[in-house]
């Protein structure tokens, strides 16, 4: 997207960002469901350890993250561009800050410092429940040192 682009521009690349930034934020809050539904059924997640298509298998890794898991991402620096009709690419940086424990998840939880910073790329297709991403892929940029 452009500086000059036309406001129906402005409006798809702003529901792109609050597409994944909602994404992001169900999530966080363990929603998984409210989370899933900003994906295509078809979508594919491209990830380190593998590649998850469909909603199944990304709900799936989702349900079998632990209930005391405290995941924060703090989403940044978005640039969206559009690849054709109705297709879009969503750029970002995600912070994600996360905290593992055998307890009860309760909050405040004791911040261990930075976690770790990954470029996403994102792409969207609108449809006619709206935006819904359809694909995933991440650069890892920084991790914890171990």
């Amino acid at each position: 997207m452009n500086t000059t682009a036309p406001d129906s521009e402005v409006l798809a690349a702003f529901a792109c960002q609050q597409v994944v930034a909602r994404m992001s934020s169900a999530f966080d809050a363990g929603n998984y469901q409210a989370g899933l539904a900003h994906y295509a059924p078809d979508a594919v997640w491209h990830r380190p350890d593998g590649v998850l298509s469909g909603i199944d298998q990304i709900a799936g890794y989702y349900g079998n993250r632990s209930p005391s898991l405290v995941i924060c991402h703090v989403l940044t620096n978005f640039v969206v561009d559009f690849d054709a009709e109705g297709i879009a690419t969503c750029s970002y940086y995600s912070m994600g800050f996360l905290q593992k424990s055998d307890e009860k998840r309760t909050l405040p939880v004791a911040m261990p410092g930075v976690g770790v910073l990954w470029r996403y790329h994102d792409r969207l297709a609108r449809t006619e429940a709206g935006w819904k991403v359809i694909e995933r892929r991440a650069d890892r940029i920084y991790e914890p040192m171990g």
